[in-house]
């Protein structure tokens, strides 16, 4: 089991998406779980965590960060490594290195990943891993609040998942943006997409 990181809620290890909120889960989290989320939600009395615990935590959050930037270390070498023998650098490595990021709540450099990734599979032409990217950008730039530049992305995914016949991620896509319009209070435009991917169910 996992955490999703939109509604923190548990989420089956091999779902892509989260059965609750509907929203895309950042590619291979590798282990899961984002411990940083539990702090004041898993007691029903919000304040009444005590200090030993709030430690316990915050030793844990920082023994998971340090396996990430080991982990992102190792990509980095491989990254360093194709480089200097001048070979192609694979955009699933650049997407790996982006979710590791976003496990840390590092977005700068989770998008800039996101945003080299992209480039990768734009030249490969591998046109599904390219809406997986806008997707993901989408999803970092409404956690950012940059709701225009989410709604891009989320539509330019949408387009490429609609010529690739994907419907599943297709309705995912649309969920996400019946999400950033109800968040932006447009709620014709929300309803329409919902509607639409309630058609397509």
């Amino acid at each position: 089991m996992k955490i999703c990181p939109y509604c923190s809620q548990l989420v089956e290890t091999n779902h892509p998406y989260c059965p609750n909120c509907n929203k895309p889960l950042v590619s291979n989290l590798g282990k899961s779980g984002d411990k940083r989320s539990d702090i004041g939600f898993s007691d029903p009395k919000p304040f009444s965590l005590e200090i030993d615990n709030q430690d316990e935590i915050y030793e844990q959050t920082i023994l998971e960060d340090d396996e990430i930037d080991r982990e992102i270390k190792k990509i980095d070498n491989l990254l360093e490594s194709k480089e200097i023998l001048g070979d192609p650098i694979p955009g699933s490595l650049l997407l790996e290195k982006s979710s590791l990021f976003y496990r840390k709540r590092d977005l700068p450099n989770a998008l800039r990943n996101l945003e080299l990734a992209l480039r990768n599979f734009e030249e490969e032409d591998d046109l599904f891993n390219v809406a997986i990217c806008h997707n993901e950008i989408g999803l970092m730039q409404e956690d950012t609040g940059y709701f225009d530049q989410a709604i891009y992305h989320f539509n330019r995914s949408l387009e490429i998942l609609k010529e690739v016949k994907d419907n599943p991620k297709v309705i995912k896509v649309l969920n996400n943006l019946g999400n950033i319009y109800y968040s932006i209070k447009d709620l014709e435009q929300s309803y329409k997409f919902y509607q639409e991917a309630l058609d397509l169910c």
